[in-house]
C-alpha cells in the first residue's frame, strides 16, 4: 500500500512538472497533495500495525489454549506419581516435575490474560461480596510458606468488605509481593497493608531498596518488561507480565494502581471502589 501511494505521488508530481503553466496556486496544490499522501500513508501504516498486533495476540491466545491440554496431562500424571513415590528416592524428581508443571500453568494463565486484554476484552473478573483483608491474609500465609527467606509483614485496618474478585486480587498481591522479594534489599521486610475507607479499600506493598527512576516508573506497568535490577532470590522464568496484570486487575474493578519510589522505599498502591 505504501509503494502504491509513492507511485501515485510520483506520477502526479511528474504531470505537474511537465505542465509549463505552473503558477502560485498550483504550488499550493502540490503542497496540499503531498500532505494528503503523507497522512494516507500514516493511516495505512497504523491500520496495518494494528492488524499485525491483533493477529499476534490471537496466535498467543491459541498457543496458550492448545498447550493447556498436554500440560494438564503432565501435571495430573506428576501429581499421581507424587502420591505413589513419597518417601522413595524418586520423590524429589517427581516434585520437580509437578512444581514445574504448575509454574508453567501459571505462566499460561498470565499469557492468556494478557492476550485477552490486548484484544480489547479486558480482564475478566467475578465480583462477589467478600472480606478482602481476610482473603489477602490467606495469600500472605502462602507467600511466607513459598518464600521462607523473606519476611512478610501484614496489617489490616478499617472495614475491608466490598464486592471484589478476591482470587484476582490475591493474584495481584502475589505478583507485587514476589517482585518486592526479588528486587528489594536482602534481609528487609516486605510490608503488605489493607485499609478500608468509607469509599474504597486501599492495598499497598512496600519494600526497601534502591530507588526507581521516574522514567522507569512511567513504563513499569507496560507488558513484557522486567525489573531494573537482577533478581537473585528467585530464578523462576517470568514473562514480564506481572505488573501489567496487576494494572488490569485494578482497572477491571474500576480502580487504579500507582507506584512511588522515594526515601529508600518503593511502594505499589491499589485503590479499589467498594461497589461494582
Amino acid at each position: 500500500m505504501v509503494a502504491e501511494y509513492r507511485a501515485l505521488r510520483a506520477a502526479v508530481l511528474r504531470l505537474w512538472a511537465e505542465d509549463q503553466r505552473l503558477v502560485g496556486d498550483s504550488i499550493e496544490d502540490i503542497v496540499r497533495f503531498n500532505e494528503a499522501i503523507d497522512q494516507a500513508v500514516a493511516e495505512s501504516l497504523a491500520e496495518f500495525s494494528a492488524e499485525v498486533e491483533s493477529w499476534r495476540q490471537i496466535f498467543l491466545g491459541a498457543l496458550g489454549h492448545d498447550l493447556r491440554g498436554p500440560l494438564t496431562a503432565v501435571v495430573f500424571s506428576a501429581d499421581a506419581l507424587a502420591s505413589r513415590t513419597r518417601d522413595t528416592p524418586y520423590a524429589r524428581q517427581v516434585d520437580r516435575i509437578l512444581n514445574g508443571g504448575l509454574r508453567m500453568t501459571r505462566l499460561l494463565d498470565d499469557l492468556l490474560a494478557y492476550s485477552r486484554s490486548k484484544l480489547g476484552d479486558g480482564m475478566v473478573i467475578q465480583q462477589e461480596p467478600c472480606e478482602l483483608g481476610e482473603a489477602l491474609g490467606e495469600e500472605v500465609e502462602l507467600l511466607r510458606a513459598a518464600l521462607p527467606g523473606t519476611a512478610f509483614g501484614f496489617e489490616t485496618s478499617g472495614d475491608t468488605r466490598g464486592d471484589f474478585d478476591a482470587s484476582r486480587l490475591r493474584e495481584a498481591v502475589h505478583n507485587l509481593a514476589t517482585n518486592a522479594a526479588k528486587y528489594g534489599d536482602d534481609g528487609t521486610e516486605v510490608a503488605i497493608r489493607v485499609a478500608g475507607t468509607p469509599e474504597q479499600v486501599l492495598i499497598s506493598v512496600r519494600n526497601a531498596g534502591a530507588p526507581i527512576t521516574d522514567e522507569a516508573l512511567k513504563v513499569m506497568f507496560d507488558p513484557l518488561r522486567r525489573g531494573s535490577r537482577e533478581a537473585t532470590k528467585d530464578e523462576n522464568v517470568s514473562l514480564g507480565l506481572g505488573l501489567f496484570l496487576v494494572r488490569e486487575i485494578a482497572r477491571a474493578h474500576g480502580g487504579r494502581v500507582d507506584a512511588t519510589s522515594e526515601g529508600g522505599f518503593t511502594t505499589f498502591a491499589i485503590a479499589l471502589p467498594r461497589g461494582r
